[in-house]
């Protein structure tokens, strides 16, 4: 539980100087890694049993807790600055890329087949899916490693996406095969690749994994659309 549903589940019990305490750690978040109880019974001038007991008010164990919980909740916020830096970051990225061989391919082929094994991976799958069939790509979806051996065997000058967003750095043993005639294309946060592709998509991505957040993908198809109908 977040040190805020903390507070206003107990606001009852809480003090003036338990107020005071809170505010305190709010607003010197960024101090964190030098608090200790002493510290902070230092700067507002109260005792560290004063400290302790505002823990225990909250239900916390102890002052280690406390800064445990803080540290989680300050490394899972993101700001609007962060959000519009990676805005920014994703449509350079993709402006800057060289797509004339993507879009060569794709044009040629008007296929696209689509490995996408996992909840957030299918969910990238179906949005490329939603956009580039405005332009009559016929696009197959293969939702695992089954799915992808056996369209592997059929494919022929088709375009093949791969979508990987862990960082686990495992690929399906079908893709570690020679396929000539497949052209890969990876789309992913960097990462460590060990597989040979045609195309490394490696889009920037301010969100972390708790969030499970796939705008900054959408985005980056979304100007790929519209750069392939610019070319």
């Amino acid at each position: 539980m977040r040190i805020q549903d903390r507070i206003q589940k107990h606001k009852a019990k809480l003090t003036s100087t338990d107020w005071m305490i809170y505010d305190y750690l709010d607003k010197n978040q960024k101090e964190l890694p030098e608090w200790t109880m002493e510290r902070i019974a230092q700067d507002l001038h109260i005792s560290t049993t004063t400290l302790f007991r505002f823990c225990s008010k909250l239900e916390i164990s102890g002052f280690s807790e406390l800064k445990a919980i803080i540290k989680n909740e300050s490394q899972a916020i993101l700001t609007q600055a962060d959000i519009s830096l990676n805005y920014h970051q994703v449509v350079d990225y993709i402006y800057e890329y060289d797509t004339q061989e993507l879009f060569f391919r794709m044009n040629s082929s008007k296929k696209i087949y689509i490995y996408a094994d996992g909840e957030v991976e299918l969910r990238v799958a179906k949005e490329i899916q939603r956009i580039f069939q405005q332009s009559n790509f016929q696009i197959y979806l293969l939702p695992n490693e089954l799915a992808l051996t056996s369209s592997l065997k059929q494919l022929t000058d088709e375009l093949l996406w791969i979508i990987k967003l862990s960082d686990d750095g495992q690929f399906p043993l079908a893709l570690y095969t020679n396929h000539k005639d497949i052209y890969k294309i990876l789309l992913a946060p960097a990462q460590k690749v060990n597989v040979v592709f045609d195309e490394l998509l490696f889009i920037p991505n301010v969100y972390r994994k708790e969030f499970k957040m796939i705008t900054p993908y959408i985005l980056a198809c979304e100007i790929l659309y519209l750069k392939l109908h610019l070319a």
